[in-house]
């Protein structure tokens, strides 16, 4: 099955930050990818992204679904504090996809997104648990003015952090066709550069890594104020 699709991946530190406290993997042969952004405002961002995708990871080889994996970080998250890793309130965001046959399920927490190119359009399949989100959904505001509201790095929902928290992944799941691309990234590729860069990107030739490359080197050039990760998978 997974010789049909083909993948690129690839993480970059940015200009700005001293310390990449995103993390990610793959295991192909289950049709799983995902990543996860350390929280930068709290300390040891990076051991939460790192504890939280290994978990996924092995949850999933182990045939546990994608959303209870996603979830359960959470507590292998703060159960890693209490042993003394990191820092007890470190946190971070995930996003998990896996692809059966022609089809997709993506699990998330946090702010880490999904899009899926279709070949036609650029669709979010993701919507982000944070302040502004939730200011958007309520319509007090616009989608445009996301970016410089001072809520803009504010999740409502992360795994790790609250240990008082009852945090649920979200779910959504779709078709996935010949020809159609999803993409998971951080928001320090989401922050620098917008939709239509991704689509101008996913529309261009080249096979996934190639594609990948260009998204990563066009938020360095836009400013790389923060980590940048992202994984694309193509149906071929």
């Amino acid at each position: 099955m997974m010789k049909t699709f083909g993948f690129g991946h690839a993480t970059h530190t940015g200009h700005v930050r001293s310390q990449n406290q995103d993390s990610y993997d793959y295991n192909a042969s289950i049709g799983l990818w995902l990543l996860a952004d350390g929280m930068g405002g709290h300390a040891a961002g990076d051991i939460a992204s790192q504890v939280a995708v290994k978990h996924i990871i092995k949850s999933c080889e182990n045939g546990i679904d994608i959303c209870t994996a996603t979830t359960s970080a959470h507590q292998a998250v703060i159960a890693a504090a209490e042993e003394g890793q990191g820092h007890p309130d470190m946190g971070t965001t995930a996003v998990t996809l896996q692809i059966k046959s022609n089809r997709y399920e993506v699990a998330w927490i946090g702010d880490s997104r999904a899009y899926l190119w279709d070949g036609q359009r650029l669709v979010q399949i993701t919507k982000d648990h944070s302040i502004v989100q939730e200011l958007i959904d309520s319509g007090q505001l616009r989608k445009e003015g996301a970016k410089k509201s001072p809520y803009a790095n504010v999740l409502s929902r992360t795994i790790g952090v609250s240990k008082s928290t009852i945090v649920n992944a979200d779910l959504v799941t779709g078709e996935f066709s010949r020809g159609q691309q999803i993409l998971l990234c951080t928001d320090g590729l989401t922050n620098e550069i917008e939709d239509k860069d991704i689509t101008k990107i996913l529309s261009s030739s080249g096979n996934p890594q190639e594609q990948v490359d260009r998204l990563i080197n066009m938020a360095l050039s836009h400013g790389g104020s923060d980590n940048i990760t992202a994984i694309l998978v193509k149906h071929d």
